[in-house]
């Protein structure tokens, strides 16, 4: 049996050191983990929670306007350059751009986040990827987007999970992320939505 938990505090800074000393081996060969999470309704008994910007929808998301986002944005592109996650930072302003029609500005957003992409987050090359090709397609380069989501479509099959696999690896919400942009590109640019080539 597999349970699949969404671990919404990954991003979190100690959350990141331990997975750092997990994968270093520094704890030598892990056996089982406990671990214990109380967050009994949050939403509804925390001050601080009801007073951050996720517990208001008009600034969390669903908003007809995504101009409305920007501060979101650059909250995080607030993030020190140097750090291994504002490569996702800039991937935020690469679709915040797309989302407001700043077609050439998301383009360059994706192309400055594919340099810095690493190899433990291997669904970002491919999510930069499908937003470059909508982009392209948006700006009337239709060949270059083609090109662009074949390359997207490439790093899918040759780095992400397989779907009939069973195991969907821990990074399995980027993966899906990668899937959901994709159905959108497939809509956008034209052609079928991707499924895994079988390896």
């Amino acid at each position: 049996m597999q349970l699949m938990l969404a671990f919404a505090n990954r991003l979190h800074a100690p959350v990141q050191e331990a997975r750092r000393l997990v994968a270093a081996g520094r704890l030598g060969r892990l056996y089982g983990v406990e671990m214990h999470l109380v967050a009994d309704q949050t939403r509804l008994k925390s001050h601080d929670y009801h007073h951050s910007w996720f517990a208001h929808k008009d600034r969390a998301g669903g908003v007809p306007d995504p101009e409305r986002l920007a501060p979101l944005v650059q909250t995080a592109l607030s993030l020190d350059e140097k750090h291994e996650l504002y490569q996702w930072a800039l991937f935020s302003k690469a679709l915040h751009d797309y989302r407001c029609g700043r077609f050439a500005e998301a383009r360059t957003a994706c192309r400055n986040g594919r340099e810095r992409a690493t190899a433990d987050f291997a669904a970002l090359s491919v999510i930069d990827r499908t937003v470059e090709a909508m982009s392209l397609y948006r700006l009337g380069k239709t060949d270059d987007a083609r090109q662009a989501l074949a390359a997207a479509d490439r790093l899918l099959d040759e780095q992400g999970p397989q779907l009939d696999g069973g195991d969907l690896g821990e990074l399995w919400h980027d993966w899906l992320c990668c899937r959901i942009l994709r159905r959108e590109a497939s809509r956008t640019i034209g052609g079928p939505a991707h499924v895994n080539a079988q390896k």
